[in-house]
């Protein structure tokens, strides 16, 4: 007898916008039909984090449940207790432009990246390419478009070539091959210091291995239910490939001018003074697009800190310092090679001897302070 799909039950091909209870919803279908899959796409995932409403962010929150193929549960009035869905495979695809992690959402997207994103999901830059046209008659691109459907129907054949609940088994020599990579993944690691997410995401590319290799099986020999070396070695090789474009999104540093870029250049323009949290607000927002009020009510995390890095990666040192002064702290650049001391124990009146001449400008006034080298 042919299963239907009653009305509330049908699932639509694209929603807009959904909930993890809607999630929910949509995999107890799949899961009482057999069949189906959930895919999410996300086309701008800097701006829905920055964006983002307490919904949202709940949403957000499931990623790393979802990828392992785990829809959690949540108890509402209308319903009893049930359980935890399993087995339901999830397809998550965001894109974005990542210069957005390294502004007001920085640390939103790292707490992510700890609690299991850097582990579980695959980073990759998309390559700029320029435009060209190949101007091609209409005959060209019917050849075109037929041969991509024929390897489109060869790739499908593949896969429907392989049996309901088949189990590749792996085999010794390609458990040693993966042996032999996870050794090196723990060299690698045990070199690493200081950088959490590298160590973490190091140790997530065993699994990730093991999971593409299974995958390649399918596609090189479907009815041949095992994972040999090829299938490992094609696996091992596209994680390295993939899993570069995550060092060199930790490691990034922005390059183009946005407001951060504009501060800290003011700073560095500007070095040998020193300034106040009301000047530099004042400044800031007026020339520079930050929020006033935000950036006046969290200026450590909104700008100190953010600067402070782009600094360091600079040869230089943000520093604050409020000894000796009426008006509150100042603000001020130094190179690293100046200074050893912690920020802490580097008071106002080393700095000042540093420099031949430097202003001091407040909010209402300026003062030129003359020290010469030495003294």
């Amino acid at each position: 007898m042919t299963k239907t799909l009653s009305k509330t039950e049908r699932i639509a091909e694209e929603i807009t916008t959904a909930t993890i209870e809607g999630v929910v919803k949509l995999a107890r279908t799949i899961q009482k039909y057999g069949f189906g899959n959930i895919f999410i796409k996300i086309p701008e995932l800097g701006l829905y984090i920055k964006n983002s409403s307490k919904q949202d962010i709940k949403f957000l929150n499931s990623f790393c449940e979802l990828y392992d193929c785990v829809i959690p549960m949540k108890l509402i009035k209308s319903e009893v207790f049930s359980d935890t869905i399993k087995g339901i495979p999830v397809n998550i695809l965001t894109y974005s432009d990542f210069t957005e992690f390294f502004g007001n959402i920085k640390n939103v997207f790292e707490a992510m990246l700890e609690s299991g994103l850097c582990r579980r999901f695959t980073f990759s830059f998309q390559k700029i390419q320029k435009l060209t046209c190949a101007n091609l008659s209409d005959e060209e691109e019917r050849n075109i478009y037929k041969q991509l459907e024929e390897l489109g129907k060869n790739l499908f054949d593949t896969f429907m070539q392989v049996q309901d609940n088949s189990c590749y088994k792996l085999m010794p020599e390609s458990k040693d091959l993966l042996n032999r990579y996870k050794n090196k993944l723990y060299e690698k690691y045990n070199e690493i210091e200081d950088r959490p997410l590298i160590k973490k995401e190091l140790l997530s590319r065993e699994y990730k291995s093991l999971k593409l290799s299974c995958l390649y099986a399918c596609i090189n020999h479907p009815q041949e239910l095992v994972i040999n070396t090829t299938d490992m070695e094609q696996a091992i090789k596209t994680v390295e490939f993939l899993c570069k474009d995550f060092i060199r999104f930790t490691q990034y540093s922005p390059q183009l001018e946005d407001k951060y870029d504009k501060a800290y250049n003011y700073l560095k323009q500007n070095y040998g003074k020193a300034f106040t949290k009301t000047h530099l607000v004042n400044t800031f927002s007026r020339e520079f697009g930050f929020n006033r009020k935000k950036l006046r009510d969290n200026f450590n995390r909104e700008f100190y800190e953010v600067i402070s890095d782009m600094a360091m990666a600079d040869g230089y040192y943000l520093r604050s310092d409020s000894s000796n002064i009426r008006n509150g702290a100042y603000y001020f650049l130094t190179k690293m090679e100046n200074y050893a001391k912690p920020e802490s124990e580097v008071p106002l009146s080393e700095f000042i001897k540093e420099v031949k001449c430097t202003k001091f400008s407040g909010s209402n006034f300026t003062v030129d302070l003359v020290a010469e080298f030495g003294s």
